[in-house]
């Protein structure tokens, strides 16, 4: 009994250590980061979130394990003629999401509908990426009259294949797991596969070298974010089963842009699913571009927020001379009606 007392013995001052590592990044992170906006309390968590530039405006939101960071230069061009709100969702960033809290993408969707509730924001142009992607076209579906288009960059559209080995890193389907892993081993996983990752969501294109700070590449190395990120994909199948039905109710400009050799999500797959629901969008793919079109490709995606913020002007005007047209109707991403 000896020995197995001293095992177990070993075992708790192993997971304590890699408890007091992790919260000594969390720590570091936190103070290399510090939140730069405000922090808005929606139900089930909070929304960290900046506003810059005037104009119309334009809401960006991230995708996987992303942050508001991500979108430092196509920000900061966009900010010219637009104004621009950056943000981070529940659980990622600077933003806060219990593990209670449902991470179903009508759920986040509503979180953003209770922002802009909040901070009285009647409506706008969404640009999603990636998995942002997926949750800009749920509150499309939701609340059709406070998205004025949606321009999707590599956006998530349809249901993952069985094995997402490009996002195997924060897989794990129980909520206790998730936060076990989270709170103790996620700085070991990250270090081992963190260059990897990197790597993949750039090919075919180089990694950009400021990514871990200019991009907050190294926000993703929190066990908030490990924790966020893992909620998510572990929702992402339920959710995009259940929305993907839909989309052909989205009455708002669409347009979307993909690398055709992004490595994280396939663009013919996520193109050919939106197409079908979606023909008459405006899709535009880049030759041997990768996934973080945001941070390599930010002309081009300018170029996608401006066709589309021109679609939205001339609907508006459309609308305006025939006053008779009916109003789209609110459609339920969830609903099989």
């Amino acid at each position: 009994m000896i020995w197995l007392a001293v095992v177990i013995g070993l075992l708790l001052l192993a997971a304590s250590g890699a408890v007091l590592i992790t919260r000594y990044r969390d720590s570091a992170l936190a103070r290399a980061f510090p939140a730069q906006g405000q922090i808005t309390a929606v139900p089930g968590g909070t929304i960290h979130w900046t506003v810059n530039g005037s104009g119309p405006a334009v809401v960006l939101v991230h995708g996987l394990a992303g942050n508001m960071h991500n979108f430092y230069a196509l920000e900061k061009a966009l900010t010219e003629h637009y104004t621009v709100y950056c943000l981070d969702r529940p659980g990622s960033g600077s933003a806060h999401r219990p593990l209670s809290t449902d991470p179903g993408f009508d759920n986040q969707a509503r979180m953003l509908l209770a922002w802009m509730d909040s901070i009285q924001l009647d409506s706008a142009l969404f640009v999603g990426h990636s998995m942002g992607g997926a949750i800009s076209l749920n509150l499309a579906m939701q609340a059709p009259e406070r998205v004025r288009g949606l321009a999707l960059i590599a956006p998530l559209t349809a249901p993952l294949p069985l094995k997402p080995t490009a996002l195997a890193r924060w897989y794990f389907r129980s909520p206790t797991l998730r936060y076990a892993v989270a709170k103790a081993v996620s700085p070991l996983i990250q270090k081992k596969m963190g260059r990897k990752q990197v790597d993949i969501i750039f090919k075919p294109e180089p990694p950009v070298p400021d990514f871990g700070y200019r991009y907050g590449g190294a926000l993703s190395m929190r066990s908030g974010a490990f924790l966020a990120a893992s909620g998510d994909l572990a929702a992402a199948q339920k959710s995009l089963y259940q929305q993907i039905k839909h989309y052909h109710s989205i009455t708002c400009p669409v347009g979307v842009l993909y690398g055709d050799g992004d490595k994280v999500l396939s663009c013919r797959h996520h193109v050919e699913q939106m197409k079908k629901s979606l023909p008459d969008a405006h899709y535009v793919v880049l030759k041997d571009r990768g996934h973080m079109l945001p941070i390599t490709a930010v002309t081009e995606c300018v170029e996608l927020i401006n066709e589309v913020q021109r679609q939205t002007e001339a609907a508006a005007q459309a609308e305006t001379a025939s006053p008779t047209k009916a109003s789209p109707t609110k459609a339920s991403p969830t609903s099989d009606a």
